[in-house]
């Protein structure tokens, strides 16, 4: 059974294995996050690597499983090689980090569950965070990914790791995260119209249910659009 005892998990366990000088013996991309600098507007904590600490310290306040909290922890790995000439900004620092991510993973022996999540979330907190933004096709794309072989369980472990990156934030604690009921609600009402779905056999009405869907998912984006 893999043991992930070693992995800083938490807030306390980041901040230990920092001061100690463990993490950058065994976690150097994490290591590199600390003296990055982020935009002050949307991250007032400045530091990256502080981030990363208020993230785990939000994904424990959540209960966020081991799985959703390594995930927490290198989503944003991509903002370790950001050249400093561009600081604070960090352009497509979710592609930047896949390969960092797939490293970590391969150097530690994760699940290959814990793999496809941290990989996903880093590529995708960006996208999960404007979901609001996003057309109705493109929300059903996004929902399919975080659905597809895994159920449920994925969807909450994706969701509860972005949620703590955006709470994560100094002044951010007690801000709520609508984007995460959104998701969670059409993922509810598209697995509800697969049921019937799954009944179709011509072209004509697979079209029809796939409006169907793109029109579900359209009125709950009002919904929640018009709520915040």
């Amino acid at each position: 059974m893999f043991d992930y005892s070693a992995i800083p998990l938490s807030f306390l366990g980041l901040v230990d294995l920092h001061n100690s000088g463990g993490l950058l013996a065994h976690f150097p991309e994490v290591e590199a996050l600390y003296g990055v600098p982020q935009s002050a507007a949307h991250h007032p904590e400045i530091c990256t690597g502080a981030h990363i600490e208020l993230c785990l310290a939000m994904a424990t306040q959540l209960s966020a499983t081991p799985a959703a909290c390594f995930a927490t922890l290198v989503h944003d790995l991509g903002k370790g090689v950001t050249p400093s000439h561009e600081w604070p900004k960090h352009h497509q620092h979710e592609t930047a980090g896949l390969p960092l991510v797939t490293s970590v993973c391969s150097r530690l022996g994760v699940p290959d569950y814990w793999t496809q999540l941290a990989l996903f979330v880093c590529e995708k907190h960006i996208v999960i965070h404007r979901s609001f933004e996003l057309r109705p096709r493109t929300v059903v794309t996004l929902v399919d990914q975080m659905t597809r072989g895994h159920g449920s369980t994925f969807m909450e472990d994706a969701l509860v790791a972005c949620e703590s990156d955006a709470r994560g934030r100094l002044g951010f604690e007690n801000k709520a995260y609508p984007q995460g009921a959104f998701l969670r609600e059409v993922g509810q009402a598209l697995q509800a119209e697969a049921a019937t779905a799954c009944l179709l056999r011509t072209n004509r009405e697979e079209q029809a249910a796939h409006l169907r869907r793109l029109a579900m998912v359209r009125q709950i984006q009002k919904k929640f659009v018009a709520g915040t």
